[in-house]
């Protein structure tokens, strides 16, 4: 039987912090001395690495000196065992194809709370929740991040390993954008995808949430963009902060999110090319019509569409009755309603009465700017593309 010994160092005069790896077992005199056959500053890319390079059997024993980490041995030897019932060792040479085409992730592991697991912290009673309503990402008053630390081991079409590893409040947002960035729009998705989780506690709600997150955002990467309507987006809440994924052809970006005319400002500044959305030129005066002007209201969002001969435009005052400005040649207003109306009720906090209670006042309100044949432009609710309510009985035209 052979040995493997794993030892976590602090940050020294003589050593560099991070993980040792020797191949002796954890007998002082039989590691002193001696040369450490690998170092990595994070744990998960070392036993990777001893794995991938067949250092690791089943008759290996593991052994460990942990410091900080949220380790312990049996961690090990699951990752290992995770590893083992999804990677082949057997080495194939990549097809001539495959090298002569850009690289596509074949195989995706992502490893969830493996070195960093903030659920050790939480109590008999927190942990007892309403598991169909748990938000993992933003948990409890506090709005903590239930994922510490995401580890993605991944072989590609030219059947190279790479191992990445993220940690923080922000772990999965950024373990999301690196492994999405790299699946080009063309690409074919992974054959397998699994995620693995190491929680004290909540292990199983964390891991079913994190896969079926992963599955919907590689199927919002690789699924074909049409050109003619807005760009896709998945807006997350980490740490009581809103994020937005964008997803456009050449990769994947993240902005954060303050409100809903941010959350919109976004959809309408970060595009395609050829994009249906146009900020006007914030150089060129453009005069408010004088009834949007008259009808603004502090304390509320405000959205006004204005018909025009090619599209419509969008004056958008938020609390302040501050204005934008926004151009959209092409694209459905009711679209845009839905996915600020989506951000928006995903931004509200869900614990708090007072929230809950305003969140129909609160929410953006929505009108149209009507340009009669005869008359004063006038203001009416939005209702939907097709046809707003129109209690004058006035027929729109174009402005």
């Amino acid at each position: 039987m052979s040995d493997l010994t794993f030892i976590e160092v602090q940050e020294g005069k003589s050593y560099q912090s991070g993980w040792y790896l020797y191949k002796q077992p954890l007998i002082p005199h039989r590691i002193l001395g001696q040369a450490p056959l690998e170092h990595n500053e994070y744990l998960s890319k070392l036993v990777a690495w001893a794995f991938f390079n067949g250092l690791i059997t089943e008759s290996t024993r593991l052994n460990s000196v942990v410091r900080d980490a949220h380790i312990d041995i049996d961690k090990f030897y699951q990752m290992v065992s995770d590893l083992r019932n999804t990677f082949s060792l057997r080495k194939r040479r990549p097809s001539m194809q495959a090298l002569g085409s850009p690289c596509e992730i074949s195989q995706l592991a992502m490893f969830i709370n493996f070195e960093n697991d903030p659920t050790q912290e939480l109590s008999a009673k927190a942990s007892k929740v309403d598991l169909k309503n748990v938000d993992i990402l933003s948990f409890g008053s506090e709005g903590k991040s239930l994922i510490g630390s995401v580890d993605l081991v991944y072989r590609n079409s030219w059947h190279e390993v790479r191992t990445l590893h993220f940690e923080g409040e922000t772990a999965m947002l950024d373990a999301l954008k690196t492994v999405l960035g790299k699946m080009h729009q063309d690409a074919f998705p992974p054959e397998s995808v699994d995620v693995f989780c190491y929680s004290k506690n909540l292990r199983g709600v964390l891991r079913n949430t994190v896969y079926q997150l992963l599955a919907e955002c590689i199927e919002l990467r690789l699924k074909p963009i049409d050109q003619e309507k807005r760009r896709r987006f998945k807006a997350l809440k980490v740490a009581n902060q809103m994020y937005g994924l964008f997803f456009e052809r050449r990769g994947v970006s993240v902005q954060k999110l303050e409100n809903s005319v941010d959350f919109y400002r976004s959809i309408s500044t970060n595009k395609l090319q050829g994009s249906p959305l146009l900020m006007l030129d914030k150089e060129v005066e453009y005069q408010l019509p004088q009834v949007v002007d008259g009808f603004a209201s502090e304390g509320l969002i405000q959205f006004f569409f204005e018909d025009t001969d090619n599209g419509f435009n969008i004056y958008v005052l938020d609390e302040s009755n501050q204005v934008e400005v926004y151009h959209q040649m092409r694209g459905s207003k009711d679209e845009m309603i839905a996915s600020v109306n989506s951000f928006y009720t995903s931004n509200v906090n869900n614990d708090s009465e007072v929230s809950s209670k305003l969140i129909n006042f609160n929410l953006p309100q929505y009108y149209q700017l009507v340009h009669a044949e005869e008359g004063e432009p006038y203001i009416i609710p939005y209702r939907n593309d097709g046809g707003s309510s129109n209690s004058r009985n006035s027929k729109a035209v174009n402005a």
